[in-house]
């Protein structure tokens, strides 16, 4: 909610279409893991920003794994996702 108007801020969720926008900002090293991971199913979900890179998450059913700028992927992460 916003502090000023006790009215609920924008929805930051994007739908499908947007996946583009997230795909742009992904490092070389990213979109090669994800490409492997969507031979498992995992579809990239978003991508949010961290420090001064983003961290990829990509979804399989109710699964998430996360790929870090690096291409470390962490098939067991630790984030609450709504």
């Amino acid at each position: 909610m916003s502090a000023l108007t006790n009215k609920p801020t924008a929805e930051r969720r994007q739908g499908e279409g947007d996946l583009n926008a997230f795909w742009s900002n992904l490092s070389f090293a990213q979109k090669v893991e994800l490409n492997k991971l969507n031979r498992y199913g995992y579809q990239l979900a978003f991508a949010r920003k961290l420090e001064e890179n983003y961290l990829a998450f990509a979804r399989c059913d109710n699964s998430y794994a996360t790929i870090d700028y690096l291409g470390e992927v962490d098939m067991e992460p630790h984030f609450r996702i709504r």
